[in-house]
């Protein structure tokens, strides 16, 4: 089962604009110190707030190089920023930046995202071409072909040799209007794809007892439940419901979450084993240790290039600078290999080394984003 957060946390990456139709070009130095600052309000928010707000799932992963906010992360994150400061047709601007990481610096963990990280839209028309959502008026930059820089699929480029990155300011649905839970076509900012039209999801902090999960074509839109709580789920008619539930606590019955500093294990809320304790079940580990192959929890271990990594080497996680990648030919091992810098030689194929964080493989090179490419 996967974890999931408030709007909060999962979507202030990419709402922050200003509302200036006619933005002056913006100061290097301001745009990196805003994109600086907001990185890292966001990395102290994922750090305070992540294990309150999780709902569902099972143990939280262990801080690392894998992790977005991690310090590994956050040069290419603010290149990135900055790149959308800069970007024509942009209200993606320093002081809105600056105002929305000061915002979520004073939140609490279960407020609504603050007013000022609103996502407001572009100047570009539908048709233009773009490399950011910031630069459109309808908010939708329909991208060419799926882009990643650090995980999943690089882009190798396109053969009219536009940027792999870009795409075309795209027309949105509005309330009540037809879409599709795949994108396209896609709900306005602010609307969902609900049931196949565009509408409002109610996503406050549920109560205890009530739904926290929002059933849709494809699956169910998980919601907030409060502190103290989680979503317990259950399959009824094939459809995923949940329900906010007490987090039991030591001695009660559980079957994944318990209350703080304890873990579930033989169907009892026990208390969380420390590093060199015993894990026979493999879930009596507290949520930063790993349950290792010798049956103790231990810290994650950091192993070096070359070395497994993933589901079949429980307990650790690759260096700075690389990667746990799928080894060709090898199924379901994976190994650390080092990630391709700025510049650098670049392929698409299956274990291939991906880029650094915040680069993209685009016609065989790691390079970022470049908003002038797009043409």
């Amino acid at each position: 089962m996967h974890r999931t957060a408030p709007a909060l946390l999962l979507t202030t990456l990419f709402v922050v604009a200003c509302s200036s139709p006619t933005p002056p070009a913006p100061s290097v130095d301001d745009a990196v110190a805003a994109c600086e600052h907001h990185f890292d309000a966001l990395a102290k928010r994922d750090d305070t707030c992540f294990m309150e707000v999780a709902m569902s799932g099972a143990q939280r992963p262990p801080k690392g190089p894998d992790n977005r906010y991690a310090p590994e992360t956050r040069e290419g994150a603010v290149k990135i920023c900055v790149a959308r400061t800069k970007a024509p047709g942009s209200n993606y601007l320093p002081p809105r930046i600056e105002a929305c990481a000061s915002a979520l610096a004073r939140a609490g963990c279960f407020d609504p995202t603050p007013d000022v990280c609103a996502f407001l839209p572009g100047t570009f028309a539908n048709g233009t071409a773009c490399a950011f959502w910031d630069q459109c008026a309808s908010g939708l930059c329909r991208k060419r072909s799926s882009t990643s820089g650090d995980a999943g699929p690089n882009d190798a480029g396109t053969a009219t040799g536009s940027a792999s990155y870009c795409g075309t300011c795209e027309a949105t649905m509005g309330e009540g209007e037809s879409c599709t839970t795949t994108g396209s076509p896609a709900c306005r900012d602010g609307l969902r794809c609900l049931s196949g039209k565009c509408g409002v999801l109610d996503d406050r902090v549920r109560e205890r007892g009530e739904e926290c999960m929002f059933p849709v074509d494809n699956g169910a839109i998980p919601l907030p439940c409060p502190r103290g709580d989680f979503c317990s789920m259950s399959l009824r008619n094939g459809v995923l419901h949940g329900t906010c539930t007490k987090l039991p606590t030591l001695g009660e019955v559980c079957t994944d979450w318990c209350a703080k500093d304890l873990a579930c294990a033989g169907g009892r809320c026990v208390a969380a084993a420390g590093p060199g304790g015993a894990c026979p079940t493999k879930t009596e580990c507290a949520w930063e240790l790993a349950c290792t192959t010798s049956g103790t929890c231990e810290p994650y271990a950091v192993v070096p290039l070359g070395a497994a990594c993933g589901t079949k080497a429980p307990g650790t996680t690759c260096g700075v600078g690389t990667a746990c990648v799928l080894e060709p030919g090898s199924p379901g091992v994976q190994r650390c290999i080092a990630k391709v810098r700025e510049g650098g030689a670049c392929e698409t194929t299956a274990g291939s080394p991906p880029c650094e964080h915040g680069r993209t493989c685009t016609e065989g090179r790691c390079t970022m984003v470049d908003p002038a490419a797009c043409k």
